[in-house]
């Protein structure tokens, strides 16, 4: 399974088709972006579960929050209050904007689409990269939920280490995470 599967599930080529049509995008367009910014979105919720507080603060997000939306109606993606949430989600696994835009940076230097565009596609992410793990997010303690989404991400993170952003932007998350 690859990552766009991973991340867009059952409904990936509506997903892709609304952000699309909402960018300006191609389908192949969207899906390039996807596969370049999951993996950095992906490494920067497993550096906030890292510790105690952040992985509490994701579980207790996963279960007050209405994030399974995302999934389950993609068109929700593209209002206002899912861009909102989606960057406040950046916010908590990022840390600081210019990681933000260092990941829209390096995903246009790989993808060829402009950065601006990426950075506005980070929040979209970010909100349905939050609904999957909503999918998933089964009973049990915080640890046991953690090990679950963990296992979630990892096949996100370990899709692409051959030289993409992935490494780049774990080391920055974590700069911002110490500073």
């Amino acid at each position: 399974m690859n990552i766009l599967d991973m991340l867009l599930g059952n409904q990936g080529q509506s997903t892709t088709q609304q952000i699309g049509q909402q960018l300006g995008l191609s389908d192949v367009q969207v899906n390039s972006a996807l596969t370049a910014l999951a993996p950095a979105v992906a490494a920067g919720f497993k550096n906030h579960m890292s510790t105690e507080q952040g992985l509490n603060g994701l579980v207790a997000a996963l279960d007050s929050g209405q994030h399974q939306q995302y999934v389950d109606d993609p068109s929700t993606l593209l209002r206002p209050d899912a861009t909102n949430d989606g960057n406040g989600i950046l916010s908590h696994i990022f840390r600081s904007k210019d990681v933000s835009r260092e990941v829209a940076n390096r995903a246009s230097a790989q993808t060829g689409l402009d950065a601006g565009v990426l950075r506005g596609l980070l929040p979209v992410v970010a909100a349905l990269m939050m609904g999957r793990m909503a999918t998933n997010n089964s009973g049990g303690s915080a640890s046991a939920k953690g090990s679950s989404l963990l296992g979630m991400l990892t096949p996100m993170l370990g899709a692409r280490h051959d030289g993409s952003i992935l490494e780049d932007v774990a080391g920055l998350v974590g700069r911002f995470a110490r500073g």
